[in-house]
């Protein structure tokens, strides 16, 4: 399955209607503008879309204020074709209008598991989420964002709705035996976790090695998740990024290194999390300027990465670097 248009009427930087036209099946899509040509408001209406099958967003909120009584809509043509030629189910057009939304649409929600939609705040992320003595800790990011619809390899759950569901119980009255059942399924969420990270490890290192940067990584967790009943309260896990650099451990990485190695850090952590996720019939990854702050040697890793570990997934790049558009387009 492959995006073949997108049209965006009224929408944050789009007053009137626009359409983006993939070709069928469809095709990667590579744009170029300067700043406030309305990059962002494409990368944010493909990102909002995907995520309002999964939660009821207003599309209003996004109307374009220049429009007094605009009609903000963001529709999606995906499609896909049999060895006969014939539309393959799934195939038609998904539309995100105030009276109706691509929610519990399985097509789009499926996607939105999978999708990768970054933009340069993600980057940042994996760099000063939650510091502790110096140290960053991931574990808002990944069970929010990058693991967050991968499966416990124990019980088989998404991580974020078991994360979710131990949450509801601690503030619920529990018996003696429903604290038990709690301890349980913080086990088993411990237990997922440690049986989970080194694959995440394994890949985001894989990718690292595209960059030639002579980085690796490690997850490292520092804490598990726990229920304590006096005062009750869940203490999270703390999961902390260590680096090494040409064969050293590097304490306050975010500190030390220099934007290229911190960017080639961040994309893999977020590749290799993509790769984790389960399968979908639409596979999109939407880069919105992601690279602004390395030179172009330190940018030509990310096309050789996409072209052999993303072949099959339609790729979506947003630049306002004239220079950049021009080397990938020839």
């Amino acid at each position: 399955m492959k995006i073949s248009k997108i049209t965006i009427k009224d929408f944050r930087g789009f007053p009137g209607e626009y359409e983006f036209i993939l070709g069928e099946p469809g095709k990667n899509l590579l744009i170029y503008g300067e700043n406030g040509s309305g990059k962002s408001s494409l990368f944010l209406a493909i990102k909002h879309f995907l995520e309002a099958s999964r939660e009821k967003l207003d599309i209003t909120q996004f109307q374009n204020i220049f429009v007094e009584n605009g009609e903000p809509t963001v529709k999606l043509d995906i499609m896909a074709f049999d060895a006969n030629g014939d539309r393959v189910e799934g195939s038609q057009t998904y539309e995100w209008v105030a009276d109706a939304s691509p929610y519990g649409q399985s097509m789009i929600e499926e996607t939105a598991k999978t999708r990768g939609c970054l933009d340069y705040k993600d980057l940042l992320a994996t760099h000063y989420v939650h510091l502790h003595s110096g140290e960053v800790d991931l574990f808002s990011l990944l069970i929010n964002s990058l693991i967050a619809h991968s499966p416990n390899p124990i019980s088989n759950k998404p991580f974020d709705e078991e994360w979710a569901n131990i949450n509801n119980s601690v503030s619920n009255r529990l018996t003696v035996r429903e604290k038990e059942d709690l301890n349980r399924r913080i086990e088993i969420f411990n237990n997922g976790i440690a049986a989970l990270l080194p694959d995440l490890c394994l890949k985001t290192n894989e990718i690292l090695d595209f960059f030639n940067q002579t980085i690796t990584v490690d997850l490292k967790v520092q804490t598990i998740a726990d229920f304590i009943t006096k005062p009750k309260q869940l203490v999270e896990p703390r999961i902390y990024l260590k680096v090494h650099y040409a064969g050293q451990p590097i304490e306050a990485h975010h500190r030390f290194l220099n934007e290229a190695r911190l960017s080639a850090i961040a994309l893999s952590i977020y590749f290799a999390s993509l790769l984790m996720n389960p399968a979908s019939r639409l596979r999109v990854i939407v880069l919105d300027d992601v690279l602004i702050g390395i030179d172009m040697s330190n940018r030509m890793p990310v096309l050789d990465l996409l072209k052999k570990r993303f072949n099959d997934w339609q790729i979506i790049i947003l630049t306002h670097d004239r220079t950049w558009f021009d080397i990938i387009m020839f």
